[in-house]
């Protein structure tokens, strides 16, 4: 599944940093937003995305690398949850069918 993710946004997630980035690096405030754009059901705060990035507190700006795989981190875990095979387990029930 995260192969699929990752080749479906690659070429968006590529243009969204080139978008946004000042001389190679994207600003670390942005992300968030930048999830929200990609997603707009996902509600990430600071604090999330800092857990993903070691040293994120130090720094104000992050590269492509650091952005793609946290951008990815969020995204397949979205797609993890819309995929849920049991999310429909109560469609049918056992009232639907007739007692023999």
């Amino acid at each position: 599944m995260e192969f699929k993710v990752k080749k479906e946004s690659e070429t968006l997630l590529e243009k969204m940093f080139l978008a946004h980035a000042r001389s190679g690096q994207i600003k670390s405030e942005l992300m968030p937003t930048l999830l929200r754009e990609l997603a707009a059901d996902l509600s990430v705060n600071g604090s999330e995305i800092q857990s993903q990035i070691p040293g994120l507190e130090y720094q104000d700006a992050v590269d492509y690398d650091t952005f793609q795989n946290v951008m990815l981190h969020f995204l397949v875990k979205k797609a993890k949850k819309d995929s849920n095979e049991f999310a429909h387990k109560n469609v049918i029930g056992l009232a639907d069918f007739e007692t023999p």
